[in-house]
């Protein structure tokens, strides 16, 4: 079994962690557990982080972690998306990570679209049209959205929000929770 890197975090820093906030690999090793490695965020804020930033170095991280908090409102994950990234780019980070970023997000699109078809949420993409399919106990439900994109690359990451936003899913359960 691995290092319980949440325990490790709050022993290290004599705290316990908030029930809403989880604990961020600064260079996305799980393996690595060092302290210095370790920030705490908001579970929506980290969660944006992966889905469309990538990795930031502890100091933007923290610099990010306090332009979120001070947000007296929730957002949406598409909005919060966006206005991450406007934050991110006041940052003027390097053009070498920004590239490096670029891939992350692509690798994680392409890790997300293999999840969705594990747990049986198929999506096809037709003229801005999402239909996604939901299979609960070999019975489909079927929805449609459209969307606006100014490309089909657009298109697709507008429907993977769209698809994590409508639905969570229990595998155990076998049932959608929410819609």
């Amino acid at each position: 079994m691995g290092v319980n890197y949440r325990k490790l975090y709050e022993k290290h820093h004599n705290l316990k962690i908030p029930k809403d906030w989880e604990i961020h690999h600064i260079d996305a090793n799980r393996q690595n557990n060092e302290p210095e490695n370790l920030i705490m965020l908001p579970k929506q804020l980290h969660r944006a982080l992966h889905n469309y930033i990538g990795l930031l170095p502890r100091k933007e991280l923290m610099i990010i972690r306090r332009w979120y908090m001070k947000k007296k409102s929730k957002l949406s994950n598409l909005y919060l998306g966006h206005k991450l990234k406007q934050e991110v780019k006041k940052l003027n980070l390097p053009s070498k990570l920004i590239d490096k970023n670029k891939k992350y997000v692509k690798n994680k699109d392409r890790i997300y679209d293999n999840y969705l078809v594990k747990i049986g949420v198929k999506k096809k993409l037709s003229e801005h049209i999402l239909e996604y399919v939901v299979t609960v106990n070999e019975v489909d439900y079927k929805f449609y959205t459209k969307i606006n994109a100014q490309d089909s690359e657009q298109a697709l990451r507008l429907a993977r929000t769209l698809v994590s936003g409508f639905h969570t899913y229990d595998s155990k359960k076998h049932k959608i929770l929410q819609i």
